[in-house]
């Protein structure tokens, strides 16, 4: 039996090509932007409609509007109930999926090719001819203060908000998806209808068909279910320009007396997808805490055994995203765990910068992992969706490997220095304010009490 040295990380396999499907485009009459992948590994088809204006086209008053709109698509559409929409799908074997993003609201249906005529006509009325009844409002108005009532109890619920709420203040992406119990409960039959009217237009939407369909299939199945849809009006700009992070950084604390443990988050506003150091950043965070064998996850679980786990990440938008860094830890262990999260980041840009055999390894662990992210017919979709949304170039995803391999350890610190500023990341702990204030003030750490009620 051989021997294996696990002193050391296994070399990285050979990488091996990847090739992403010819994305066949045309535009309907209306305005319908309609994208095609030919994908015959399985007889099974994806149709996802993106639609522009997600939670940031919730309109200040009524934080939410987009999700309660969303949330009703699938409870009637066309002549179907929810019950009656249900069973259809169940009969042909579909799996219908709605998303809110910041940016788009997402809805996929993805079935047997055999049954996609029905699949796409079903997709077409929970698009353009949801029911929205009164009956159907009232029942997921109270499902989602049920949900926002159980968010109040969820320590990593009150963290994401707090955070979202610190750094973005009231900017459209300052605010949960789910909105707030007030906006949820004045949500009137009219504010949704309005939106849906106002929103849901073919100028405004994608529809993306991927799977075991020719490209002139594809395209007589989109003209016969979406063929009737009216150009409209678009009303949904998107969310206006990011103002400046904060000028300085900052702790908050959110008072979850006798817990146990504290949720940590720690960002700031960062970049837009747009950004020509996309590349340089996603390699940046997998050295900093976007892997396993990061330096955050190396530091703060195993060599301090203060968490089962830390991950950061770049959420890239239309507009300027977070960045976040996200963990629990044993609440005795709070202000060490916030100093450490910290300090990497400082480190990772002063003292101690991406070496080359990180930058290697974060090329190897994000590169030959990537083709994984297309393995099925919703992947594909839902990644060409992607690429509609942020006006993406149609060579990105071939592209995208032999354009990280290109990335520099100069360009990784540039794009670092112009993206993450540490002296303006704030933290937010969600824990026992009677352990970790003192544990904060003998570290030396400035903080603030903060309240972040969700009801």
């Amino acid at each position: 039996m051989s021997r294996v040295d696990r002193s050391k990380l296994p070399a990285p396999g050979v990488p091996r090509p990847f090739h992403f499907p010819t994305i066949e485009r045309t535009v309907l009459d209306g305005g319908l932007d309609v994208r095609v992948v030919t994908q015959r590994t399985a007889p099974i088809v994806s149709l996802t409609a993106l639609v522009r204006g997600g939670s940031a086209a919730d309109p200040d008053d009524r934080p939410g509007l987009a999700a309660f709109t969303a949330d009703l698509l699938d409870d009637g559409a066309g002549t179907l109930d929810g019950p009656g929409l249900a069973d259809v799908l169940a009969r042909i074997g579909a799996e219908a999926d709605i998303e809110v993003w910041p940016d788009a609201t997402v809805v996929t249906i993805t079935t047997l090719a055999r049954h996609v005529s029905r699949a796409a006509a079903l997709l077409a009325d929970l698009v353009m001819r949801p029911r929205l009844a009164a009956e159907d409002i009232e029942r997921v108005r109270g499902l989602r203060l049920d949900r926002l009532r159980q968010m109040r109890a969820q320590a990593a619920s009150l963290a994401d908000r707090a955070l979202t709420r610190a750094i973005y203040g009231h900017h459209p992406y300052g605010h949960p998806g789910i909105g707030d119990p007030d906006a949820v409960r004045a949500t009137t039959a009219d504010d949704i209808r309005g939106f849906h009217a106002r929103g849901y237009q073919a100028r405004a939407t994608t529809l993306v068909i991927a799977g075991d369909l020719d490209t002139a299939a594809a395209v007589a199945l989109a003209e016969a279910a979406f063929g009737g849809w009216a150009a409209g009006a678009v009303k949904f700009a998107g969310p206006r320009a990011v103002d400046a992070p904060e000028a300085r950084g900052r702790v908050l604390v959110v008072a979850r007396p006798g817990a146990s443990q504290s949720e940590l988050r720690v960002g700031q506003v960062s970049a837009a997808r747009s950004t020509p150091d996309y590349h340089a950043l996603i390699l940046w965070n997998a050295v900093l805490g976007g892997q396993f064998v990061s330096r955050l996850n190396m530091n703060l679980r195993q060599e301090k055994g203060y968490t089962y786990g830390v991950r950061s990440g770049f959420d890239f938008r239309r507009d300027r995203g977070p960045f976040s860094i996200h963990t629990s830890v044993q609440t005795t262990a709070t202000a060490d765990a916030t100093s450490e999260i910290l300090r990497e980041v400082r480190d990772l840009q002063s003292t101690r910068p991406v070496t080359p055999e990180e930058l290697a390894r974060a090329k190897a662990a994000v590169g030959l992992g990537y083709p994984r992210g297309f393995e099925t017919a919703q992947q594909v979709a839902r990644a060409v969706a992607q690429m509609s949304l942020h006006d993406i170039g149609p060579d990105h995803f071939e592209q995208f490997v032999p354009r990280l391999n290109g990335v520099t350890l100069a360009e990784v610190e540039a794009a670092a220095a112009r993206h993450v500023r540490p002296d303006r990341l704030t933290a937010v702990i969600v824990g026992d304010p009677a352990t970790v204030e003192p544990q904060l003030a003998a570290r030396g750490l400035d903080y603030e009490l903060t309240e972040e009620a969700l009801v």
